[in-house]
């Protein structure tokens, strides 16, 4: 009977790199994974890590992922999807290395933008603003034809001098916060239907 590549406990200590003498050693180490091809498998899904142990691919029954990172930070910077959903995700990065947002872009049309968030934070490093369907402005030059998104704002507002959350302001409705008066324990959150602008 053939071997299981579930059957090994050692599998899933292993760890490898890209390099071919890493999967080698890999091989030997765990001779019941698949570490010939670059990849070992847990419970049918096939993951490849690159030299600084990131996950590079991953491959599962609906397709396959590849990632890609910002050389400097090691930040995730684009996913690509292959298989049963088809398309790019770019992210992007503030100078802190905060996540500023993303854009989904059309494997068939690869200049439309499916779908985007812009993200946006205070003076004090809360995360104040998230913009649906707004693509972010790194983006900007990318000429991204937008024309099936529509933006809508959630304004994330905080208690005076306190960074717990108050409400969430939204395109037609908004979430309140009510909190203990000496412990930050939350005593209510309301949901409020309110038609106006998010400023």
């Amino acid at each position: 009977m053939a071997s299981s590549p579930f059957r090994s406990p050692v599998l899933f200590q292993c760890r490898f790199l890209s390099e071919a003498a890493s999967l080698s050693a890999c091989s030997r180490q765990c001779p019941d994974s698949a570490a010939q091809t670059g990849a070992f498998l847990v419970l049918g899904v096939a993951y490849v890590h690159g030299a600084l142990g990131q996950q590079t691919t991953l491959t599962e029954g609906a397709g396959t992922r590849t990632f890609a990172y910002d050389e400097l930070t090691q930040s995730l910077t684009q996913e690509i999807f292959s298989g049963t959903v088809n398309g790019t995700l770019n992210r992007t990065y503030d100078t802190y290395n905060r996540p500023t947002g993303y854009v989904l872009l059309d494997a068939a049309n690869p200049t439309t933008a499916v779908t985007a968030a812009t993200y946006a934070y205070d003076t004090t490093g809360n995360f104040s603003h998230v913009q649906g369907d707004t693509v972010p402005a790194q983006f900007s030059t990318s000429n991204y034809t937008t024309t099936a998104l529509t933006p809508a704002t959630f304004t994330y507002n905080r208690e005076n001098n306190s960074d717990l959350l108050a409400n969430v302001v939204g395109p037609v409705h908004t979430v309140f916060n009510t909190y203990e008066t000496n412990r930050d324990v939350i005593t209510s959150k309301q949901n409020k239907v309110t038609v106006g602008t998010n400023a």
